[in-house]
């Protein structure tokens, strides 16, 4: 395959772990989250010590993971400005925006800041996720 259609299917596969993301996101769904890291994943959050392997980040999101009854996701929204492939690894950066809505509460709850994340290409020709490190906008949260 010569390396311009490569970079073309790399890209879509990237979309679509992009898009899959954002399905799970909107959705509260833990494992599809999970799907979308690589099994030597390692999670960068604020305030936090690294969160290292596919195990340790399950235990994260299935903390973070709210109940579906008690809280209405409205929007999950990441723009990556840019992705950079190199070889079986791609760097992306960009930023977020995500509202939702809590049972009992009058006004959304929102994060908005900057992403970086560094894929890795699988056996099958899809990306996931191997890094990621994000910050919020404090003046932005509400």
């Amino acid at each position: 395959m010569d390396e311009s259609r490569r970079h073309d299917d790399d890209l879509k596969a990237i979309q679509q772990l992009h898009e899959a993301d954002k399905r799970a996101t909107l959705a509260l769904h833990v494992d599809a989250l999970l799907d979308l890291w690589a099994d030597d994943g390692v999670m960068l959050r604020p305030g936090s010590a690294p969160i290292v392997g596919k195990e340790a980040i399950k235990e994260v999101l299935r903390r973070w993971n709210p109940d579906p009854d008690q809280v209405e996701p409205l929007r999950a929204d990441i723009d990556f400005q840019d992705v950079k492939i190199i070889g079986d690894w791609a760097i992306e950066y960009g930023t977020f925006d995500s509202a939702w809505h809590v049972s009992g509460e009058e006004a959304p709850v929102t994060s908005v800041g900057n992403i970086l994340r560094v894929l890795k290409r699988q056996p099958d020709g899809s990306w996931k996720c191997a890094r990621a490190i994000w910050n919020t906008n404090a003046d932005a949260q509400q």
